[in-house]
């Protein structure tokens, strides 16, 4: 019995990502250094430019097909059936179906230089899949004093105050709801956070960061995996100053 334990912790320990983030990604080497199309960046109004185009999100319950609840990472892979339509800077529409969603603490993006308490990340891989483009949207999230639970986090957090490792299903719906509707986003062309590193990722980020308590916070701090903001360079950076249409299915 104590073997058939300690072979299941084993298990358990191989599927966590091997990632270092005491240096917040300086040293993970390959595209990650060379890349030079990276995320996270800085964002900022003042020097994004117009962006006129609508996304449109459906977001039902997802079944959840696999779990990670690591020391420093916490994600899921998603039944592909919420579906993100968007335009890119060529106004090219190319519709997304659900792929998997990531915590990080602290945010990896930050606006005007400010890093939030969270950020969550929904990836979308584009339908038919096989295409080759992913487009992630980007919810970012700070503590603030109301004690009262934001309710969205009560399916991921336990009745004893820490992140579940099982879950059934999951729904964006507390997230991109009715008064989140229109409001505004970036966008910009960027990568994964996290090793390898791979570029050619859309990334859609609400600007106005939502609230959780400070026990909810409390659940995702020991996370502790962030990437350091990258350079922008070449790179142009959009705002749209409002909206997402989402539809309830």
């Amino acid at each position: 019995m104590q073997l058939l334990v300690l072979l299941l912790l084993a298990v358990t320990a191989q599927q966590c990502p091997d990632i270092d983030y005491t240096q917040g990604g300086a040293n993970w080497g390959g595209l990650c250094t060379s890349g030079t199309a990276q995320s996270p960046v800085d964002l900022g109004a003042t020097t994004a430019q117009n962006f006129p185009h609508f996304l449109f999100l459906t977001y039902p319950a997802l079944s959840v097909l696999n779990a990670t609840n690591c020391p420093n990472s916490y994600s899921f892979t998603l039944s592909p059936v919420a579906e993100l339509i968007v335009k890119d800077n060529t106004s090219h529409s190319f519709p997304y179906r659900t792929g998997a969603v990531f915590f990080h603490s602290p945010s990896e993006h930050t606006i005007d230089g400010q890093q939030h308490s969270l950020e969550m990340q929904v990836r979308f891989d584009v339908f038919p899949t096989g295409s080759g483009r992913s487009a992630v949207l980007s919810v970012l999230f700070n503590r603030d004093s109301d004690p009262e639970p934001n309710p969205f986090f009560e399916q991921l957090i336990g009745n004893n105050g820490e992140l579940v490792s099982t879950l059934e299903t999951f729904s964006l719906s507390g997230v991109v709801s009715q008064w989140t509707a229109f409001a505004p986003y970036y966008y910009y062309e960027g990568s994964m956070t996290v090793p390898p590193c791979t570029e050619g990722f859309g990334w859609y980020l609400l600007a106005t960061p939502q609230r959780l308590s400070a026990a909810q916070l409390s659940a995702f701090q020991h996370l502790q995996n962030s990437r350091k903001v990258q350079l922008l360079g070449a790179r142009v950076l959009y705002a749209n100053s409002g909206g997402v249409r989402h539809n309830f299915e």
